[in-house]
C-alpha cells in the first residue's frame, strides 16, 4: 500500500525526468502509473475480504468452514489477478522509459559521446 501511494510523486519525478527526451510518452507513463494506484488500492480489499473468512472473524462465523475457505480462497485469486493486472499497466509504463533510454543513448552517441555496447564492455564511438 505504501508503494501504491508513492507511485504520484514517482511519477511526477519520472516524468520531469523524461520531458526533455520526449514530452508526450513521459505525459503518457505518468497517467498511465496514476491509474495504476486506484486499481492496486481496489485489489488490495480482495487481500482484506480474503482474510476475514479464512481467520474466522465474527461477521462470517454462520458460514460452514468449508464455505469459509472456498470464500476466502476466491479473494485470493482475486486479488492475484488483480496484482497481475496492476503489473500489466506497470509494463506498459516501461515502455516509454526504455524508449527514452534509447533516445538519450541516440542522442549521445550523435553529439560524439562514446556508448558503451551491453554485455561486451565495447566502448564505441
Amino acid at each position: 500500500m505504501l508503494s501504491t501511494a508513492l507511485s504520484v510523486p514517482l511519477a511526477l519525478l519520472l516524468y520531469q525526468l523524461l520531458k526533455p527526451v520526449h514530452k508526450m510518452q513521459a505525459v503518457w507513463m505518468g497517467v498511465l502509473l496514476v491509474a495504476a494506484m486506484p486499481i492496486s488500492f481496489v485489489f488490495a480489499l480482495n487481500y482484506v475480504a480474503a482474510q476475514w473468512p479464512l481467520t474466522g472473524a465474527p461477521e462470517v462465523t454462520a458460514v460452514a468452514s468449508a464455505q469459509r475457505e472456498a470464500l476466502g480462497m476466491l479473494f485470493l485469486r482475486l486479488h492475484t489477478h488483480g496484482v497481475l493486472a496492476v503489473e500489466t499497466f506497470l509494463g506498459v509504463v516501461a515502455g516509454p522509459v526504455r524508449a527514452a533510454r534509447r533516445e538519450v543513448a541516440f542522442s549521445s552517441a550523435r553529439a560524439g559521446h562514446p556508448t558503451h555496447h551491453r554485455g561486451r564492455g565495447v566502448c564505441r564511438a
